[in-house]
């Protein structure tokens, strides 16, 4: 049995960012050898929503 090769993926950002600080982060990103990046931010429903 062969093991599948690893692939590396980044995640949604979970703290608000400046808008520069987002594009810069993302531009620093996209030279790693990240195959599969989910872009946004993650949001939560506030306590007690449905």
């Amino acid at each position: 049995m062969h093991a599948s090769p690893l692939r590396l993926s980044l995640g949604p950002i979970l703290y608000y960012w400046s808008r520069d600080e987002l594009f810069a982060f993302y531009r620093d990103i996209a030279s790693h050898p990240v195959e599969t990046v989910y872009l946004g931010e993650r949001r939560c429903a506030p306590s007690g929503a449905a």
